[in-house]
């Protein structure tokens, strides 16, 4: 039976440090209390909640933008249109829309060089 508590603290405390529910508190009187009276009594394995916090707490941690600050967003290249170059799009002014130049080809039955693209994309 204490391994199975013991299973579900350190499930429990690993959920609440995903931030998905609030961990349990376990005092030492209720470790007291499911050790048989002829068990010596041990040290609590459980850290205090202060130890936790500091470990969980977003605030005291250094942001993600200061560890990388010269580091691009994926998917941070848009260009004037808003099409997204390292996705394979590419703007093109006779359909109005960002294209993928080699699905527009096949769509459209022209040969896929950016050249092709080029002319099937020019403004009549």
């Amino acid at each position: 039976m204490n391994q199975f508590k013991l299973f579900a603290f350190i499930t429990a405390s690993v959920v609440y440090l995903a931030g998905c529910i609030s961990l349990p508190t376990l005092t030492p009187s209720t470790t007291a209390e499911t050790a048989p009276a002829s068990a010596p009594a041990a040290a609590s394995p459980v850290a205090p909640a202060s130890a936790v916090a500091s470990v969980a707490s977003p605030a005291k941690s250094a942001s993600s933008s200061s560890l990388l600050p010269n580091t691009p967003l994926v998917g941070g290249d848009r260009d004037a249109h808003g099409c997204i170059g390292s996705a394979g799009y590419s703007w093109c002014e006779r359909t109005q829309q960002c294209e993928r130049p080699w699905k527009l080809a096949a769509a459209n039955a022209f040969e896929l060089s950016k050249a092709s693209f080029e002319k099937f994309c020019k403004p009549k």
